[in-house]
């Protein structure tokens, strides 16, 4: 699951980056087709919005409505959230949280199989004290052994038995 959540981290991040390269370029396109209509150019401003997607290009014609060159509560340019999201950063940040709740989800995992695992090293404990119990020649020593793997036995047992099972 940490490597699902990784691959789809580093592919959000592709993504993004593309996206930050695209937008860009809308920028430039935008920029150039504002100078060219101040400059009344209209067959390069038409140009440069011509190559605008239809997206990007919906987003300048709404901003382009809010008459931002005169209102001064229009948004200051055609590329905030209001007006223009884009599809990448969109994709980006879904992929970004599933990955974030795969990563949950391995650690979860992880702290259990550790538990498991600390439980199985208890568990060993249990067989070499009752291996070493009967070298012991002093009764005495022999029970305390015996019944303190007992208790380690009823210990790991008891934490195994609180520990999450798989279906």
């Amino acid at each position: 699951m940490r490597q699902q959540a990784e691959t789809l981290e580093r592919k959000a991040a592709v993504l993004r980056v593309e996206g930050h390269q695209r937008m860009s370029v809308y920028a430039n396109l935008f920029v150039q087709a504002l100078i060219a209509g101040h400059d009344h150019k209209e067959d390069l401003e038409k140009f440069f919005l011509t190559r605008l997607p239809p997206d990007v290009r919906a987003a300048y014609d709404k901003w382009m409505a809010t008459n931002p060159l005169v209102n001064p509560s229009a948004p200051l340019h055609p590329f905030v959230p209001e007006l223009y999201q884009s599809p990448d950063e969109l994709t980006a940040k879904r992929m970004s949280a599933e990955a974030a709740q795969l990563m949950e989800q391995s650690n979860r995992d992880g702290n259990i199989a550790r538990s498991y695992l600390s439980q199985t090293v208890l568990l060993a404990c249990v067989l070499f004290f009752a291996g070493t119990s009967a070298k012991f020649d002093v009764l005495t020593i022999r029970r305390f052994v015996i019944g303190f793997g007992v208790a380690l036995f009823l210990f790991a047992a008891g934490r195994v038995l609180t520990l999450p099972f798989a279906p």
